[in-house]
């Protein structure tokens, strides 16, 4: 089994949220254009994080005892700020 963006009657692709609200990574997806997510397959994406550490260990996968990824360290070497203002651009505060 594996989990791919739901079809619309319209044929437009849909982003859901992983079942595991601590590991979701919608926010950063949502960028995908509908071309992109029409070829997009999540082959765990139906797992909790702790479901696929289970699998990994049973299967001796050689990442199972990896450490997660924390924050924004996944891109790189990037500035918080930047990266925000990226996507939401700047707003002065009160």
């Amino acid at each position: 089994d594996v989990v791919s963006p739901s079809t619309t009657t319209n044929l437009q692709k849909r982003l859901f949220r992983a079942p595991d609200p601590v590991k979701d990574q919608s926010y950063f997806l949502c960028a995908l254009t509908q071309k992109q997510l029409s070829k997009v397959i999540f082959p765990i994406g139906m797992y909790q994080k702790s479901e696929v550490r289970e699998l990994a260990n049973e299967f001796q996968l050689p990442n199972r005892n990896r450490p997660d990824s924390q924050g924004l360290c996944f891109l790189g070497k990037v500035k918080f700020d930047e990266f925000l203002a990226s996507y939401l651009g700047n707003r002065p505060g009160d």
